[in-house]
Parts: structure tokens; sequence; C-alpha cells
């Protein structure tokens, strides 16, 4: 399990326990992680960083990988990588009805969200409370298919607050940013979550089973 060791995405984590820690110079001294979600990383802990490095060896820490969560970085395959057909293929986007309230949409005219047991949030949608997080309606966000982008981080790191950030990068989302800029979100279609999303299940992937060219989306059938 990675520790979160500060904010933002260099999440990093012991890789043995505090009283065995492995030294290093470089990271090639360090063992594998044995998850694909990490590399090992040579570096003293963010309370130390200042130490002389002739006089202290660094620790190997478990940072998360770098992935790119951009379609085009994903045509291999013949044109068939999972990801890349997933984000072509997405259809399932409906405009938000003009004489109903639905969670992810703004009201129609007249009406608010109380009025479907729903809560206004701060872009003026509707925000279904037993939905933990921001919601955003498709065609109220900047970015194309970006629940396709985000379900592909979320399969990959086995946990549903990664996202896809504005530089197409995988990280955990930000609730004081907007939806796809690393914030956190959820794209509802039709009032309800959109199906790409991966189920709890799919995230329950368990340690080092997890790859890159298999993503876990759900089921849009």
């Amino acid at each position: 399990m990675l520790v979160a060791a500060s904010a933002g995405f260099a999440c990093t984590a012991i890789l043995n326990p505090r009283d065995d820690v492995q030294r290093c110079n470089t990271a090639d001294d360090c063992d594998a992680t044995g998850d694909p979600r990490a590399i090992a990383e040579c570096r003293f802990d963010p309370e130390h960083m200042d130490l002389d490095t002739t006089e202290v060896d660094k620790i190997c820490v478990a940072a998360f990988r770098d992935v790119s969560c951009n379609p085009d970085n994903y045509a291999g395959q013949g044109g068939t990588h999972p990801f890349r057909v997933a984000f072509d293929e997405a259809n399932h986007y409906q405009p938000c009805p003009d004489d109903a309230i639905v969670a992810g949409c703004r009201p129609p005219p007249a009406m608010s969200c109380s009025d479907a047991d729903l809560t206004e949030n701060e872009e003026g949608l509707c925000d279904d409370p037993d939905i933990e997080g921001a919601e955003y309606g498709n065609g109220d966000f900047g970015t194309e298919k970006q629940d396709v982008l985000d379900a592909f981080c979320q399969s990959f790191f086995c946990e549903a607050d990664w996202v896809c950030n504005e530089d197409k990068q995988c990280e955990r989302c930000d609730p004081e940013l907007p939806p796809g800029m690393g914030g956190c979100g959820t794209l509802f279609v039709a009032g309800a979550p959109s199906c790409i999303y991966p189920s709890e299940d799919q995230l329950d992937c368990g340690d080092g089973d997890t790859d890159l060219d298999e993503p876990r989306f759900g089921n849009c059938g």
C-alpha cells in the first residue's frame, strides 16, 4: 500500500520497516517495489532534504509511477489498445433534459435541485448527496470524455480518487480543483454515474494485479 508522504503527485512510502530501512546511493541500489504502480527511488525523506550525501546515506522509497492518460499515447496494438478503443467508442453521452431534474445537470427554469431531493453545487449543477465528491454533467466540463480518462487512471491505480489532469497525467484528485484539471468529480449521464467507471469489484485489484495494457472499465453495453 502506497502511503502519501506529501501533497501532490509525489506520494511515497518506505519500502521496508523504519527499523530496517534500505540505504542507498542511487535507485539501482534499491530492491524492486513488486508493485507495477510504483517505482523505487533513492532520496532523503522530505524532513531531511538538507542532509549531506557524503556523510549520510539516502533511503529507498516507493513512489507512484508517472502514468500518461493521453489516449494518443496508446495507439499501439494495431489501434486496438483497450484505452484507445474505449475513448474512441464512448457514445453513452446524452444532453441534459429541458423538463426534468437529474443529477449532473442544471435544473430547468422555475425549478430547483431540491425539488428532486438533490443539492445545487457551486457550478449550479444538481448533486446527488449519496455520491461522494463533486458531480458534473455532460457538457459542463471542458475536457472531452473526461470520465473515460479518469476511469483509466482509476483502473491502473486501483482507487476511485485518481483522475486525469489537464496535462494528461494520472494523479490523486484535489477537491479544490475543477474536473478535468485534477479535481474530483463524477460525470453523470441521465441522472446516474457514467457507466465507464470501474466498479468496486474491478477496483479491488490487489497488490500488483494491475496492467496499463489491460484497463478495467465499467459495463456500458
